[in-house]
């Protein structure tokens, strides 16, 4: 479904009624809870997506029959992007730990997850034959991935992280296609010297980031099959919280944010709905850090979604 223009013109001003009011509200309220400020800003996302598809809105409903071949790549690649920034506040973290939660979601077996061990013993032989998951071309995975900022102070070093996180896994699967087979520790390697080209980093320190996120690589592998089935985006994301208490009032929003994301058909995304989606976060009485994490989140869920082809 595409975001019409006239809808989304009318919604600036619904979405601006309704915040105001709803600020009024919360302003009775006490703000220094982060879990009542998390479910208000759940709250504005769901209504823009009432707004946006009053007839499809369903938050419990399974993936669209199309969109659930991606579904898992795309929430994994978000909560890379999440558990990448809760580690380090570096945007490049966060694009490292994603694009290497996406090569284990689309391709890499178990037995090739040498690199978890500190030594990364025995990793050097352990070939992946073949390549990622189909992707969609530049012409498609490339374009819009850069939010535009509204409030006039230009694009930031985070607001990248999408379109760096497509680019280098459109390069690596060229690079893999060409040679017919690479290894675990080749793409980390990979994607470290990238990361560290187009973020100034250290190429060490992305190297440890993604090393660092086991927990993440073992539950992507343990829960590949359930996490591809149409079990429904609230199912996911609660899975999600219990494996990862830390992260919950995250995962909840996000549930939000990929229900919406879900309606869209890719060709026509424009970026207007993560935009909308950002400013929410953005105006919100979030913790910086929360900001950024969920920011980074839906920016990589946004290019992910534009990424991996799901034609039939």
């Amino acid at each position: 479904m595409k975001l019409k223009v006239l809808l989304l013109s009318a919604l600036f001003t619904i979405l601006a009624i309704l915040t105001s009011s709803c600020k009024d509200e919360a302003s009775d309220l006490s703000q220094t809870s982060v879990f009542t400020e998390s479910e208000y800003v759940r709250y504005q996302i769901d209504s823009l997506n009432i707004s946006l598809f009053p007839d499809q809105f369903d938050p419990t409903r399974g993936w669209k029959q199309w969109f659930k071949k991606i579904a898992a790549i795309a929430v994994i690649d978000a909560v890379g992007a999440i558990m990448g920034t809760y580690y380090s506040s570096s945007p490049a973290i966060g694009a490292g730990v994603a694009i290497v939660a996406s090569a284990v979601a689309t391709f890499i077996p178990a037995n090739n997850i040498g690199f978890l061990a500190p030594t990364r013993t025995g990793s050097e032989n352990s070939l992946i034959i073949g390549s990622l998951s189909p992707m969609n071309p530049s012409d498609i995975s490339l374009v819009n991935l850069v939010p535009e900022d509204e409030f006039g102070s230009g694009p930031q070093l985070a607001d990248s992280i999408g379109y760096y996180h497509n680019l280098i896994l459109l390069d690596i699967n060229n690079i893999i296609d060409s040679i017919g087979h690479t290894s675990m520790e080749a793409i980390i390697d990979s994607i470290s010297e990238r990361i560290s080209i187009y973020y100034d980093i250290q190429v060490s320190e992305v190297q440890q980031a993604i090393e660092n996120q086991d927990s993440l690589i073992s539950f992507i592998l343990t829960n590949r099959n359930l996490l591809n089935s149409d079990i429904g985006n609230e199912h996911i994301f609660s899975i999600l919280g219990t494996q990862f208490p830390t992260h919950a009032q995250n995962f909840s929003i996000m549930q939000s944010f990929f229900t919406g994301l879900n309606n869209l058909n890719v060709q026509g995304n424009d970026a207007t709905y993560l935009r909308y989606t950002l400013n929410m976060i953005h105006s919100s009485n979030l913790s910086s850090s929360m900001k950024q994490q969920l920011s980074n989140a839906f920016i990589v869920g946004n290019a992910s979604y534009q990424l991996w082809c799901i034609e039939e």
